[in-house]
C-alpha cells in the first residue's frame, strides 16, 4: 500500500474552526446520496481505526449483516496488520486502506465508523459528515470542547446522523429516571454520584506492544500523529495511547464518558456551569495521565454530578441521583428505584402512590450500534446524538484541564474554556490574609527563630522566608 503525505497540524485546526464557521457546503447529491441510500438498500459501511474496538465494531456489523442489512466493505489502518485483521473481521472481503482520506473517496459508502484515537475523531468525523455520510463515532466523542462544537455544528448543517459509541446511553434506567425526575418524584435534584474503577498490578492501558510494528515499512507513524505534536517513534505512545494527553484524557474520556452521557439524557443535555477536578499519579508512574481521578460537576441548574474513579482498587460507587425529597438508584435490567426522605415524606407519597419506596420498569435496552442505522432508516431518535455528545464532551473535557490547571474552569462558545470565577461577591479575596487580631498580636510579640508562618510577610506584600506553619 502507497503511504501518503501525513495531514499537518494547520490543516486539522483548519477542520476543528468549523465550529464557528462553515467549511463549505457538499454538494445537495451527496448529501442526498447518504439520507436515501441504505432506506431499502444495504447499508455499506467504511471502517476508519481497526485496533481493539475498531475490530469489535467491524464484527458487530458483519455478524448481524443479514438481519441488519448492512455490510462493512472498506477498512482502513495506519498499521497494515491491524487494518488486515479489519478486513478479516468484516468477512475476509473489504478492501483495505492505511489513508483514510483514501477511504473516503469512495463513492459508494453510506457510513463511517470512527474507531481511531481520541485526536483523530473531530477530523475525520467532520471530513466524512462533509462527503455527506453518516458517522459512528467512538467514544469520546472528540479530543477537546472546540471539536466536539465543530462536529455537533456540522451534524446541525448537514442534517447527517451521528452517534456517539457510548452503549450504556441504550440503558432504559435513564430514560426511567428522566420521566421520574420531570414528573417531580425526588423533588429537585442537587446532586448525583457515579465513577468507574478498575485495579490492574501492571497499571491500567498497558497493553501489550507488538513488535511486528515497523514504522516506514508496515506503519505511518507520522499518520497516526496527525495533529498531535510530533516526535519519533514511541511504541508505548502508539499501543498505549491513552496514558498522554497528546491523544487521550486518561480515565476521564475512556471511562467517564461512558458514566457520564446517559446522565444527560436524564438531565436534558445540560451544559455544565464549572467543573473541578483533583486526584493524581498515586500507583503507577509510567503515564501522563492520573490514575485516581475525582471530578465536580456544578450545572445551573443547581445540581451537581460527583464522578469519582479509581485504577487502584476496583470497589467503585453507585449510580445515584439525590433528590430533595426522595433518593434515586438505577439498577441493572433498566430499572430504577426511589426511596422517600423521612423529612418529606408527605410530599414524596404524594408524588409515588403513597409509598415510601418504589421500583418502577424503565423501556427496554436497544442496540446501540442498530440505534445509529434504525435513526438513519426510521429516524429513531439516537442514544447519543451530538447535542448530548457535546454536552458530555465539554463536562469531561473541563474536568481534564482542571486536573492540569489545578483551577475550576468554565466553558462558553464565545469563550472557550475560562476560569470561572467566584460566586461571592467578597469571594475573591477570601482567606488570603490572617485576622486582625493576629496581625496586632504578632506586632506586639516578635516571632523567635524557626517559628515563622506563611503569612509573616504578607502585610509588607512579600511571603514570609520561613517553613510553612
Amino acid at each position: 500500500m502507497t503511504e501518503h503525505k501525513s495531514v499537518s497540524r494547520r490543516d486539522f485546526l483548519r477542520v476543528a474552526a468549523a465550529g464557528t464557521a462553515a467549511m463549505g457546503m457538499f454538494s445537495q447529491t451527496a448529501k442526498s446520496y447518504a439520507n436515501t441510500q441504505g432506506a431499502n438498500n444495504k447499508f455499506r459501511i467504511g471502517a476508519i481505526g481497526c485496533g481493539g474496538q475498531g475490530r469489535s465494531l467491524i464484527g458487530r456489523f458483519t455478524e448481524s449483516s443479514a438481519d441488519w442489512n448492512c455490510e462493512v466493505v472498506a477498512v482502513c489502518d495506519v498499521f497494515d496488520k491491524r487494518a488486515e485483521m479489519g478486513r478479516e473481521k468484516a468477512g475476509g472481503n473489504a478492501e483495505t486502506y492505511r489513508d483514510y482520506r483514501k477511504l473516503l473517496e469512495r463513492k459508494d459508502l453510506d457510513g463511517i465508523i470512527v474507531a481511531t484515537p481520541d485526536h483523530w475523531h473531530a477530523k475525520i468525523a467532520i471530513e466524512a459528515l462533509e462527503s455527506g455520510r453518516h458517522v459512528y463515532c467512538e467514544k469520546p466523542m472528540a479530543h477537546t470542547p472546540y471539536e466536539a462544537l465543530a462536529m455537533h455544528k456540522k451534524v446541525l448543517e448537514t442534517g447527517l446522523k451521528l452517534q456517539v459509541g457510548s452503549q450504556h446511553t441504550a440503558d432504559g434506567a435513564y430514560r426511567a429516571a428522566r420521566q421520574a425526575i420531570a414528573e417531580g418524584k425526588i423533588g429537585q435534584p442537587v446532586w448525583t454520584t457515579t465513577g468507574y474503577s478498575r485495579n490492574n498490578k501492571g497499571g491500567e492501558w498497558n497493553w501489550d506492544i507488538d513488535p511486528d510494528a515497523r514504522p516506514g515499512e508496515n506503519l505511518d507513524w507520522n499518520m497516526w500523529l496527525g495533529p498531535a505534536s510530533k516526535r519519533k517513534w514511541d511504541p508505548d505512545r502508539y499501543f498505549r495511547f491513552r496514558k498522554y494527553y497528546d491523544y487521550s484524557g486518561g480515565i476521564a474520556t475512556d471511562l467517564f464518558y461512558h458514566k457520564l452521557a446517559p446522565f444527560m439524557i436524564a438531565f436534558d443535555n445540560e451544559l455544565p456551569l464549572r467543573v473541578t477536578a483533583s486526584g493524581g499519579i498515586y500507583r503507577h508512574p509510567d503515564r501522563e495521565v492520573p490514575d485516581n481521578s475525582f471530578v465536580l460537576i456544578d450545572y445551573p441548574s443547581k445540581h451537581t454530578i460527583a464522578i469519582l474513579a479509581s485504577m487502584t482498587n476496583d470497589a467503585g460507587i453507585s449510580d445515584r441521583i439525590y433528590g430533595e425529597h426522595g433518593t434515586l438508584d438505577l439498577l441493572g435490567g433498566d430499572k430504577i428505584r426511589i426511596t422517600g426522605q423521612k423529612e418529606f415524606e408527605t410530599e414524596f407519597k404524594q408524588a409515588n402512590s403513597d409509598q415510601m419506596e418504589v421500583e418502577i420498569q424503565g423501556p427496554e435496552k436497544n442496540e446501540h450500534r442498530k440505534n445509529w442505522l434504525d435513526a438513519i432508516r426510521e429516524n429513531a431518535e439516537l442514544n447519543l446524538d451530538s447535542a448530548r455528545g457535546y454536552a458530555t464532551q465539554v463536562a469531561i473535557s473541563l474536568g481534564v484541564y482542571s486536573f492540569r490547571q489545578g483551577k475550576t474552569l468554565s466553558w462558553s462558545e464565545s469563550k472557550g474554556v475560562h476560569a470561572s470565577g467566584a460566586d461571592d461577591p467578597q469571594g475573591a479575596t477570601a482567606g488570603l490574609r490572617p485576622p486582625a487580631f493576629l496581625r496586632e498580636m504578632r506586632k506586639s510579640s516578635p516571632q523567635r527563630r524557626g517559628t515563622g508562618n506563611w503569612w509573616g510577610n504578607r502585610q509588607a506584600g512579600g511571603h514570609s522566608a520561613g517553613r510553612h506553619g
